[in-house]
């Protein structure tokens, strides 16, 4: 639950300009290396390694959820 929002912006960051890409969309590729490397990584960074980030969270969760 915690984890959706974070990995699905990361996957439609991804998506669309691969899609776009593939289309032959000028630009597509700088777009694409843009929000792959730059924001996304940033994305996953910010919520990896806050300690409220949403994918702590989501770690948390499941390693109590093994416990029971």
């Amino acid at each position: 639950m915690y984890s959706a929002g974070t990995l699905a912006t990361v996957v439609v960051g991804l998506v669309i300009p691969a899609y776009g890409l593939r289309r032959g969309v000028p630009g597509a590729r700088g777009l694409l290396v843009a929000s792959g490397v730059v924001t996304n990584a940033f994305v996953l960074l910010s919520e990896a390694l806050r300690p409220g980030g949403d994918l702590v969270r989501a770690w948390r969760a499941l390693r109590r959820g093994s416990r029971v």
